[in-house]
């Protein structure tokens, strides 16, 4: 006999009932008709503030995925190179990471911004985050920024609350100053 390969929806189903949080098992469920729409909801109200709307870690990568040993998000871990991904994203560990771990701030200055923007707390201090970055930018204030990195770092400057705004908003613009290419015969390339 023969043994059987199981179907590419067992293998979801399986992953999905292994890895995923409640909600994620109920929609799951519910879109392969084993389940019904009161288990959705009853999993989603988990995650509903008091003024309706919702929060709490549904979108569960950001709180979760913060690395302390290294303090900050990293981009993308070794997992995304089982899956389609553009080559910038490709993991090679030997390296440390993909070319964009080689930017300390790319993704983790956006986010520290977004966290202070809406009112969220961190995995971390946001106060010991903004202190961070603003002593990495004084730290490059003669090297020229990645422009990845560096937008990361002008989205924080935007969101961040005083008395943090100014200071960010210094130090991103000289950085900004200095990778602008103002000569027009160098626009090539």
């Amino acid at each position: 006999m023969t043994p059987t390969v199981p179907s590419t929806l067992d293998a979801i189903e399986r992953y999905v009932t292994e890895n995923g949080r409640p909600l994620d098992v109920a929609r799951f469920n519910h879109l392969s008709g084993r389940g019904n729409a009161q288990d959705v909801a009853d999993a989603l109200a988990g995650f509903q503030n008091e003024d309706g709307g919702f929060g709490h870690g549904l979108e569960g990568d950001l709180q979760a995925n913060y690395d302390t040993d290294a303090g900050r998000w990293m981009p993308v871990s070794e997992a995304v190179n089982a899956h389609p991904h553009a080559g910038w994203w490709h993991f090679e560990a030997e390296k440390g990471g993909t070319s964009i771990h080689q930017s300390p701030w790319n993704p983790t200055a956006a986010l520290t911004g977004y966290l202070w923007h809406y009112g969220f707390a961190g995995p971390v201090s946001l106060e010991t985050l903004t202190e961070g970055a603003i002593a990495y930018l004084k730290a490059q204030a003669d090297t020229d920024i990645e422009m990845h990195e560096l937008h990361c770092l002008v989205q924080f400057a935007e969101l961040a609350p005083a008395p943090h705004v100014g200071p960010l908003r210094e130090l991103t613009m000289a950085a900004v100053e200095r990778i602008v290419e103002r000569e027009r015969t160098e626009w090539e390339g």
